[in-house]
Order: C-alpha cells, then sequence, then structure tokens
C-alpha cells in the first residue's frame, strides 16, 4: 500500500474482482467548498474542487468579481459596505 494512503482519515472500500478476488478501493474525498466568514453560506461564484485542482484556474474563474468575493457572501458584504457607509463622517 502507498504510504501516503496508510491513514485511517481515507474511507476504504472492499471490491470484488472477477476470478474471486477482492481489494481495497479509497473513496476520494469530497471537498467541503468555501464559506463566507460571517454567516457560513456556501460562496456563490467559487468552484467546488482541491486546492490542487484550484490553483490551475485562471483568476477570473477562481472568484468572482465583486470586492471580498472569496471570503464574504453578496449579503454580508452588502450589510457591512451599509455599515460602513452610515458611520463614516460626512
Amino acid at each position: 500500500m502507498r504510504r501516503a494512503l496508510r491513514t485511517t482519515t481515507k474511507k476504504r472500500v472492499q471490491v470484488r474482482l472477477p476470478g474471486k478476488r477482492s481489494t481495497v478501493h479509497f473513496k476520494k474525498e469530497r471537498v467541503k467548498g468555501a464559506h463566507c466568514l460571517r454567516c457560513g453560506q456556501l460562496l456563490s461564484g467559487v468552484p467546488r474542487l482541491p486546492p490542487s485542482k484550484i490553483s490551475r484556474l485562471a483568476l477570473t474563474e477562481k472568484k468572482t468579481e465583486r470586492p471580498f468575493s472569496e471570503q464574504l457572501c453578496h449579503n454580508c458584504l452588502r450589510t457591512l459596505i451599509k455599515q460602513a457607509v452610515r458611520t463614516s463622517p460626512l
């Protein structure tokens, strides 16, 4: 078994092969996806891929055009902008 697979975090599945042999296959881990730092909502416009595949994407595919798009959802960003405008001196 490969060294990288010698961990209990990988899910193991017994698979029956032709000829009455059985081997162990490992399930791929599901990616949780990017979440908002304030409310925890799944971020729209950010692909749900592992970091190794996200690094290969172009910048326009990784995030949306609004500021803080990789950290905050659109609702939280809207409330923060409103608060900033209301508290700023005239």
